[in-house]
């Protein structure tokens, strides 16, 4: 014969089952196509940059977590964030350095960055599906501005004493007359 506190145990186990049943065939899913907007759309390398995830809907996208990654789903993660209800997420990361050039950093390299969201829970990230989404970034090298900025210095310079120069020999082309 059970005892009380078994069947009261019993009695528990199978309540929540039926409430995680109820539950489960009353959410609805995660649909829709992940949308990616990254804020500034350029900027500086080391500049913080805003990953904002939208597009998804329903009870099923809450707490669904979203990778944002370099040159696909498979390359390097920057940020993640959890989804919400019908709001999306956001998560931030630094801009990355642009690559050298010979001995020089470029001065501006287009990073390309992905929100990959696993909807179905499959391992998978099909951009048909709707569960990838890409925007680029735009990264500009402050050393390569400091560049452009001493050769713009030089250049002035050097017209300066260019301009005094032909100034000197025409007052005195003046005063040879």
């Amino acid at each position: 014969m059970p005892t009380k506190s078994r069947l009261i145990s019993s009695t528990a186990i199978i309540l929540l089952w039926f409430i995680s049943l109820e539950t489960s065939f009353s959410q609805t899913p995660c649909e829709g196509s992940v949308s990616l907007t990254l804020s500034p759309s350029h900027g500086f390398v080391g500049d913080t940059i805003t990953a904002s995830v939208s597009g998804l809907g329903g009870e099923g996208c809450i707490e669904k977590r979203v990778y944002v990654k370099e040159s696909s789903c498979q390359g390097l993660q920057y940020c993640s964030c959890l989804l919400a209800e019908n709001v999306g997420c956001l998560c931030t990361f630094r801009a990355p350095p642009t690559p050298y050039s010979g001995n020089e950093p470029s001065r501006q390299n287009t990073f390309t960055y992905y929100a990959c969201v696993d909807l179905d829970d499959d391992g998978v990230y099909d951009e048909d599906l709707g569960k990838q989404s890409h925007t680029d970034l735009l990264v500009y090298s402050r050393y390569a501005l400091l560049g452009i900025v001493t050769e713009s210095i030089i250049i002035i310079i050097t017209l300066g004493i260019l301009l005094a120069v032909i100034i000197v020999v025409y007052r005195m082309s003046l005063r040879r007359r």
